[in-house]
């Protein structure tokens, strides 16, 4: 099984691999991303079934609350893997390729936010 790793900005640092997962009926990519700063970015891909529950968004760590915010989203229409459909293996090289483009348009538009 290929892992693959987004080419976020220079600012964001991977904290681990990304993960690649299924449910039921989606496929999943999450990754956790340390900026220069020292703020966390959590990035979440989810291709569901059903268009309208598929998301991908970017979420920053708030130390003081313990909570992850929204900071980023990519809308489902924009989404590259809204070709995918929830079935798809989670390994296959094909979907975590396609996971990994929208995870790295969400890691630019953090970037933007934290630099």
């Amino acid at each position: 099984m290929t892992q693959f790793t987004p080419a976020g900005p220079d600012s964001l640092t991977p904290l681990a691999p990304p993960r690649f997962w299924n449910e039921r009926q989606s496929v999943h990519l999450d990754q956790t991303f340390v900026h220069r700063s020292g703020a966390k970015v959590r990035v979440n891909v989810v291709r569901d079934s059903v268009p309208f529950q598929s998301y991908a968004r970017a979420e920053g760590f708030d130390p003081a609350a313990m909570t992850w915010n929204p900071i980023a989203s990519i809308p489902h229409p924009r989404m590259t893997s809204r070709g995918l459909n929830g079935y798809e293996p989670a390994g296959n090289a094909a979907v975590q390729s396609q996971l990994i483009s929208d995870s790295t348009e969400l890691l630019r538009l953090a970037a933007q936010l934290l630099d």
